[in-house]
C-alpha cells in the first residue's frame, strides 16, 4: 500500500541485539546481522514476533568514526540529566 510520501520506506532497522532488512519480495524484516555477542535465541526471545533470520547471517561490524561522532551527536542533544558517568557507552575502540 502506497502512502504517496517520498522515499522507499525503511531500509534497515538497527537495534540493540541485530541488523534487520526488508526482504526484496516479502517486505518483512529479516535479520541480516547479529551484533558481536548477541545469539539468535536472544533476538527471538526479545522480539514479539517469530523472526526471520537470513541464509547467511554476519556479524555486525564496528561502526565507523563518523558513525559514532553522529551517534555521540545525538546523545548530546538528549534532555537527559543523567549524569555522564551513568550514561551507556557508545562503543569503545579497543
Amino acid at each position: 500500500m502506497s502512502l504517496g510520501l517520498p522515499g522507499k520506506g525503511p531500509v534497515a532497522v538497527i537495534t540493540d541485539l541485530c541488523v534487520m532488512e526488508p526482504h526484496v519480495v516479502r517486505k518483512e524484516l529479516v535479520v541480516t546481522t547479529l551484533h558481536p555477542g548477541v545469539t539468535p535465541e536472544q533476538v527471538r526471545n526479545a522480539t514479539g514476533w517469530p523472526v526471520v533470520f537470513a541464509e547467511k547471517l554476519a556479524e555486525t561490524g564496528a561502526p565507523r568514526d563518523e558513525e559514532l561522532r553522529a551517534l555521540r551527536a545525538l546523545v548530546g542533544r538528549q534532555p537527559d540529566h543523567t549524569p555522564m558517568s551513568a550514561r551507556p557507552i557508545l562503543w569503545r575502540r579497543a
